[in-house]
C-alpha cells in the first residue's frame, strides 16, 4: 500500500524500523503484548523525519489489537506535523475499532496536524487472506477514488 501511494503521488517513502518487532517468535510475541497493553512509546528508527517539505503526510501500519501499531503512535510523538494535512492507512487481519483511530487522531492534532482521511484495506484471517495482486489492486482503486479530494484538501 505504501508502494503504491508513493508510486501515485511521487513520494518518499520512510520505514520506521522497530527492532523489538523482530520477525520471530519473541517479536511476535512483544507485538501482541505491546498491542494488547496500548504500549505507543518504543525505539524506533529513525525517530525524527522532517517533513517540512511535504504538503500531505501519508503514516501507515498494520493494524495490531484493533489499533495501528505501536511505532506509529511513537513516530507520531516524536515528529512535528504542524500544518500537515495526514493520512492514516492502515491493513489488517480482523478489524480496527473506530475509537483507537480517534485517539490516534487526537495525536496528529497535539502535534499540529491534520488527520483528513483514514484508509486501510482488511486482508482476512490466514486460511483466507488476499493476495498481494489483491491488496495493490484495491490499494489502486482507494488511491484513484480518492486521490483528487486529498489534493483539493491542501
Amino acid at each position: 500500500m505504501a508502494r503504491e501511494v508513493a508510486r501515485k503521488f511521487n513520494a518518499d517513502i520512510v520505514k520506521i524500523e522497530a527492532e523489538r518487532y523482530s520477525l520471530d517468535y519473541q517479536g511476535w510475541r512483544n507485538a501482541s503484548n505491546d498491542a494488547d497493553g496500548k504500549v505507543t512509546m518504543v525505539q524506533i528508527s529513525p525517530e525524527i523525519v522532517d517533513v517540512r517539505k511535504y504538503r500531505l503526510v501519508f503514516i501507515g501500519s498494520p493494524i495490531w489489537w484493533y489499533r495501528p501499531a505501536p511505532p506509529l503512535w511513537t513516530f507520531v510523538e516524536k515528529n512535528d506535523f504542524k500544518e500537515k494535512n495526514v493520512i492514516l492507512f492502515n491493513t489488517f487481519n480482523s478489524r480496527f475499532k473506530s475509537e483507537e483511530i480517534e485517539l490516534f487522531q487526537k495525536e496528529i492534532e497535539k502535534k499540529g496536524g491534520r488527520l483528513i482521511d483514514h484508509i486501510f484495506i482488511r486482508r482476512g484471517r490466514v486460511y483466507y487472506q488476499k493476495s498481494g495482486e489483491q491488496l495493490l489492486e484495491e490499494s489502486q482503486e482507494i488511491i484513484k477514488e480518492k486521490m483528487k479530494e486529498w489534493i483539493n484538501a491542501q
